[in-house]
This record gives structure tokens, sequence and C-alpha cells, in this order.
């Protein structure tokens, strides 16, 4: 049955700087604008702390749960009394992860997702940790499974999640989306349709390569019979 929520989902923009910390200022401020629409979730798009063309490591820019960034990320969830969906480039206990942190309505940390799948090039330059589960958080507006980027290559990720319960797929990403390249509209929404979920998909702001404007844009809402029922 289907349950009211109200999402926001903040597709933010290339600032053309090397300064990974004005990227995660963006999204703080990002979330203040989104906060004063009374939603139940707030999304923000793959590695806020990352954004197109930072030319850094991962281990240059990543931040740890206890940094002042994801602190008030918390404030601002229990300000705003809605989940947030941060996703950011992670270090733990020595390692670097692609992750993203969800906040609760009363700014506890409800859970966090370790990216499963990364294209060969960023797994041997970045020395990035893969993930290895598939965890659903039981909110109150429905359970939610989170993919980011990558993890679409392949269907598994969506069925698991299909198979453990989910009914909205939180996918945040650094997608280019190109007419005859990724094939993003297909996959998206194929995902969707064939694990019966929802997908809430949230890119960045960026500019498409010349002639190659997508069929789709990369911050959309898909029902779970794959049609696109919002996009930026």
């Amino acid at each position: 049955a289907p349950k009211p929520a109200r999402l926001a989902l903040v597709q933010l923009e290339s600032l053309h700087t090397q300064d990974w910390r004005q990227y995660l200022a963006q999204g703080l401020e990002a979330i203040d604008e989104a906060g004063k629409l009374q939603v139940d979730m707030i999304i923000l798009p793959e590695g806020v702390n990352f954004g197109p063309g930072v030319d850094l490591t991962y281990a240059e820019a990543a931040i740890g749960l206890d940094s002042p960034e994801l602190v008030e990320v918390s404030r601002k969830a229990k300000r705003f009394n809605c989940y947030i969906v941060f996703p950011f480039i992670q270090k733990e206990r020595g390692k670097i992860y692609n992750s993203a942190a969800v906040f609760g309505r009363k700014g506890e940390l409800v859970g966090v997702y370790h990216k499963t799948h990364e294209p060969r090039a960023v797994i041997e330059t970045q020395n990035v940790t893969l993930g290895k589960e598939w965890p659903i958080c039981d909110l109150d507006i429905g359970r939610v499974g989170i993919m980011i980027c990558y993890d679409t290559i392949t269907p598994e990720p969506a069925q698991v999640y299909s198979l453990l319960g989910a009914e909205l797929l939180i996918f945040p990403h650094l997608i280019s989306i190109k007419q005859d390249g990724d094939q993003f509209d297909l996959r998206t929404r194929a995902r969707a349709l064939d694990g019966c979920v929802y997908v809430a998909s949230c890119g960045w702001a960026r500019t498409h390569d010349p002639g190659e404007p997508g069929p789709l844009s990369g911050t959309c809402v898909i029902n779970y019979e794959g049609r696109v029922t919002a996009q930026a």
C-alpha cells in the first residue's frame, strides 16, 4: 500500500574548485533550503565532499562520521524533523569507503551504506574498500535501501534489496548523462521495474557533452512500474 512521503532531491552543482570543503558547505546550505519545504527526507548526490572535477585522491578528501560537517548534518535532521541521506567519501579505521549516511528525525544515525560496486579504475587508483552488505533502513515512510552510482551497473543489488523487502531505493550518483553512452534511462528504470520498488535518483547538475543531452535527468523519481513521475 502507498505510504505518503515528501522527498527533496538536492541537485548540487559543480563549483569548479579543488577545495572539497566548499562542496561540503554547499551541501549544508542546500539542506537548509530543502528543510524549509517541510519534507520527510532530504537526499543529496554521491560524494558531497568529492564533487565533479575534484582532482584529489579519496584519502585527501575523506571525512569521518565524527567530523564537524557530519555532526552538523545530524543537527539539521533533528531541526527539520526529517531523514537526511548524506553520501560522502568516508574514512573509518584506516579504510576509505564511498558511503551514504542516513540520519533520523531526531538526528540519530540510522545506518551507513558502503558502496559495493566500483569501476576497476577507481579500485586501483583510490584504494577504496568495497562494502559487502545491503542494509535495509526501516523508517516511518517505509523500508529503504541505498545504491550508489556503479551499483546499478548490474541488476543484482536492486533485486537483493527487493527480496529483503525494500520499497524505496535511494540512488545518489555522479553520472554524466549521455544519449548514446551510459543508457542511464534504460538501466535506472529497469532497476525499479524489475525490483518492483520506487527509485529516487539524485545526481549532480553538470554540463552534458555538446550535442548529447540525456533522455532522462539524473535527478528524478521512478515508480515501481518503471515510470518517471518527477524529474529535475
